[in-house]
């Protein structure tokens, strides 16, 4: 879908007015189970901390700019072979826009750099299609998960914000029968530290359920606890999941991660959709989902009272 809306995005007054197939099918030009010997690695390696080349090239292949399209029939004539092969079935096949770069300036090499580059080139484009939405999310907050200011836009009410975190970690203080004290506005830890918990917040986004961005700092400083859970709440809704960290880390492979261009931090992306009935976290890189019921904790709404001794910790 979206390769398709950048077809249609960049096509112009002076390119043909052409129809796109019903069916066509996504192609790698770096490919999935190409040999290494035909598309060796860029140089330098665009690794990010603790990655090996390996790892990176995992990490990317998947991504926006080493996508196009192609029909059924020219995808499997130039599925896995070496990219001079490729690039030039694809210019002389190919009516598309998205591939007519191939013709005009083909390179000769295709690695993890031609993949980034190319990237940006599309995501300018798909940003012109689907502007961000006011009341959309825009830089995430490494401690609160809450989105900063947007010239008057503000992601949330703090007061509904406090109320619903206070009334989560309540939730998981009465299941877990312990006291936490705060660290920061999201780390909390109960007296020696054996048990800790990081509280990201998310409301719902309609039709793509709740979002959350999950750190690296989180990953470690639960990971020197005891019992660490990554306490997942809702604004809208009176319930919160706490997964506990020997589940959640050997997942964190299996989720997006986003570099931020500005910093350099990375994250993970968090992503609760609601499937038959119940919310489930996505695992998109190996196309399943975790069932949260067996880490659900009622939350509902604090008296005041309670609220106040909570915003007083």
């Amino acid at each position: 879908m979206v390769l398709r809306a950048i077809e249609a995005h960049i096509r112009t007054s002076k390119s043909e007015a052409v129809t796109l197939p019903e069916v066509l099918t996504v192609e790698h030009l770096l490919p999935q189970k190409g040999a290494l010997s035909d598309y060796t690695y860029a140089d330098p390696m665009p690794v990010q901390t603790g990655e090996t080349a390996e790892r990176c090239r995992e990490r990317l292949i998947h991504t926006l700019g080493n996508l196009t399209l192609l029909t059924t029939e020219l995808n499997a004539s130039v599925s896995n072979g070496p990219f001079p092969g490729k690039c030039s079935s694809i210019a002389a096949n190919s009516d598309l826009r998205l591939n007519a770069w191939l013709r005009a300036d083909p390179p000769h090499v295709w690695s993890e750099a031609s993949i980034i580059a190319r990237g940006e080139a599309l995501f300018k484009a798909a940003r012109e299609i689907w502007r961000r939405a006011e009341g959309e999310p825009g830089e995430v907050d490494e401690d609160s998960n809450v989105s900063a200011s947007k010239g008057e836009w503000k992601f949330s009410d703090p007061a509904d914000l406090n109320a619903r975190r206070a009334a989560v970690i309540a939730a998981f203080e009465a299941h877990e029968n312990v006291r936490l004290t705060s660290v920061t506005i999201a780390k909390r830890r109960n007296a020696d530290g054996s048990v800790r918990v990081v509280v990201p917040m998310s409301k719902m986004y309609a039709d793509r359920g709740h979002w959350y961005a999950h750190h690296p700092d989180w990953d470690a400083y639960l990971s020197e606890a005891e019992k660490g859970f990554l306490l997942l709440g809702c604004l809208e809704r009176e319930v919160a999941f706490a997964i506990p960290q020997e589940v959640l880390r050997p997942l964190l492979d299996s989720l997006n991660v986003t570099v931020r261009p500005d910093t350099g931090k990375s994250h993970w992306h968090i992503h609760l959709a609601e499937r038959n009935g119940t919310l489930e976290l996505l695992l998109p890189k190996t196309e399943t989902t975790l069932n949260l019921d067996p880490y659900r904790l009622d939350a509902p709404a604090l008296t005041p009272a309670e609220g106040a001794a909570e915003a007083i910790l």
